[in-house]
């Protein structure tokens, strides 16, 4: 009797032991310590410190159908870079926005800020990292878009 309670018990050790190793992350899918799986997308926004801003932003990435990729992220000033990632392979466009934030109240400002989007067209593969730029400049006339960097 005492042989078949060690035996079970060992069963069941082995048992929970293999569950636990076949749902774990195997290292050949880390880098650094993060999971391979997902595509990442990181977008820079280079913004002068001196701007006062009068309303909220928020940063968008959107794939070729305006789809939202991700959760928008509230664009904090001094922050520069933001991260989003998604599941893949994948396949088309990603664009990176700045827009208003569309949770909170706008406000009229003599200037507001103006950012053409970043697109980056092709495949999209697990493990690699895509880079986008953003250039947001005041513009006090809201029908003119900035399409092109600031020139040094």
């Amino acid at each position: 009797m005492k042989t078949l309670k060690i035996t079970v018990a060992i069963s069941f050790i082995l048992f929970f032991a293999g569950l636990i190793s076949s749902s774990a992350i195997p290292l050949s899918s880390l880098s650094n310590g993060k999971p391979t799986h997902a595509i990442i997308y990181k977008v820079n926004v280079h913004i002068s410190t001196d701007i006062d801003l009068c309303n909220m932003y928020q940063i968008v990435l959107v794939d070729g159908t305006g789809r939202m990729i991700a959760p928008p992220k509230g664009f904090i000033p001094g922050t520069a870079t933001y991260t989003f990632s998604e599941s893949g392979p994948v396949s088309g466009e990603r664009i990176a926005l700045m827009i208003l934030n569309t949770q909170t109240k706008h406000y009229i400002c003599p200037n507001e800020l103006k950012t053409a989007p970043d697109v980056i067209k092709g495949d999209f593969n697990p493990g690699k990292e895509y880079n986008f730029n953003l250039f947001p400049v005041l513009n006090s006339d809201p029908r003119q878009v900035v399409n092109d960097p600031p020139k040094e």
